[in-house]
């Protein structure tokens, strides 16, 4: 054999061995468990998209009097009115001396955490020539329209702080706005008496008297795993597939993992950040968050911004106008940033899709002047840490500790203390108990 014939023979093994590498590369199969990679990925969990419209609601509406402050008895008359408030155009914005104003007619928009005054652009109407200009910097919590019934005319609209200490003004050009305001201040047919606590935090109004509300039998629905798996990961033919030893289900690649619970109703996913980035200001946080969840339909239930602290957001479903506020691995989506990444992202997979009316019961909650006065006497809970005090509800299991597919929605009385909502009418029944006991001790004296 020649030397040239020779060569031909080795260059054609190389390139027979070369065709088998590259067969045998295309058709790998890891031994391990992975997550199957659809070509139509499908990244829809079953939910819809919102707009910051649908999102940014307020958590209350009161009307001051003179004579009293009063709020709609029921969340959808309050959800229309203020959908018509939405369309009134703001104009001539500045910053003004802080405080709230007092002693005046005045309708107030509450929203359940502090909005960067940017917002207003995104939810409201606002002039062309105020968008060009720029709106102040600063946040609100609270929307006040300051009514003059001897000039019936609204004399300012006023954004101010939870504190009170970030104050902007605004005018309002809308011609019906100050009929609609004022009518609802004189006409009280469907409105219930409020009762305001204060701390030097923040100032609160809740319904003063009793409050009759029903009981919800419900059944829910799993939210799909693999449309969350397909829209988190960046390819999921990488995503691995575990059972942990605490019974979570583990998702996981390089640098992400995501946790489903034990019971599949819940989720938290987690990211390794690497690399740094702008710090997000808190409408961006807004809007990120927003897009990220509307990436795949996430909004599986309706949900209300409730809170953006910490580089966070966090969204509460919300049923029939009134929020879940526990537990909140049932209730809350929250969405966290470390710069211009996603950090942590935790949401529940449930969805309600049945109410049976038939099992619904009449539950009659303690009154709001017993409410303050149980928080103003207890012990337990520091006054300086009081941020929100609601009416909500909360998921009681049909089968504690197992998996569950029907739920009861109990209202009932919470407060939102260092962050966190606790539900307090534990509290409210021991207080009951201990001034019957102390009632009987002295008719037995």
């Amino acid at each position: 054999m020649n030397f040239e014939t020779l060569k031909s023979i080795i260059l054609f093994i190389l390139i027979m061995l070369s065709l088998f590498l590259t067969v045998a590369l295309w058709n790998y199969q890891p031994s391990h468990d992975r997550v199957e990679d659809d070509l139509g990925v499908n990244t829809d969990v079953g939910g819809l998209e919102q707009k910051m419209t649908d999102v940014v609601q307020p958590s209350n509406i009161v009307f001051h009097n003179i004579g009293g402050d009063y709020g709609f008895k029921d969340p959808k008359d309050e959800a229309l009115f203020y959908q018509k408030m939405q369309n009134w155009t703001l104009y001539n914005f500045q910053p003004v001396e802080s405080g709230f104003p007092e002693g005046q007619v005045m309708s107030e928009v509450v929203f359940p955490t502090g909005l960067p005054i940017s917002t207003l652009s995104s939810i409201f109407t606002v002039s062309e020539e105020e968008q060009e200009i720029g709106l102040p910097a600063g946040n609100f919590k609270h929307m006040l329209f300051v009514l003059d019934e001897s000039t019936e005319s609204i004399t300012e609209v006023r954004f101010i702080s939870r504190d009170g200490e970030n104050v902007v003004r605004a005018q309002i050009q809308a011609t019906d706005a100050f009929a609609d305001l004022i009518s609802h201040h004189r006409s009280l047919e469907n409105k219930q008496e409020l009762i305001k606590y204060e701390n030097k935090n923040t100032r609160i109004f809740i319904p003063k008297n009793e409050v009759t509300m029903t009981d919800h039998y419900i059944s829910v629905d799993p939210v799909k795993v693999e449309p969350l798996t397909n829209a988190l990961f960046d390819d999921v033919s990488r995503v691995k597939k575990s059972k942990r030893s605490d019974d979570t289900t583990s998702f996981s690649d390089y640098d992400s993992e995501m946790r489903i619970a034990e019971d599949g109703n819940s989720m938290k996913l987690e990211k390794a950040l690497f690399g740094k980035g702008a710090i997000l200001d808190d409408y961006e946080l807004i809007t990120e968050s927003l897009a990220m969840v509307n990436n795949h339909k996430g909004w599986t239930d309706k949900y209300h911004l409730f809170d953006v602290t910490d580089y966070q957001v966090s969204y509460r479903m919300i049923y029939d106008g009134i929020p879940v506020l526990s537990p909140s691995r049932l209730s809350e989506i929250t969405v966290q940033y470390r710069q211009e990444e996603l950090y942590r992202y935790k949401r529940p997979l449930i969805d309600i899709v049945d109410v049976y009316a038939d099992e619904e019961r009449e539950i009659v909650l303690e009154s709001g002047e017993r409410v303050i006065d149980v928080l103003e006497n207890t012990t337990s809970i520091n006054q300086n840490t009081i941020q929100d005090i609601s009416i909500g509800y909360r998921f009681i299991p049909s089968n504690p500790g197992k998996q569950n597919v029907f739920y009861t929605l109990m209202p009932a009385w919470y407060v939102k203390h260092n962050g966190k909502w606790e539900n307090i009418n534990e509290k409210l029944d021991a207080v009951q108990l201990s001034k019957g006991a102390d009632q009987d001790a002295m008719g037995s004296n």
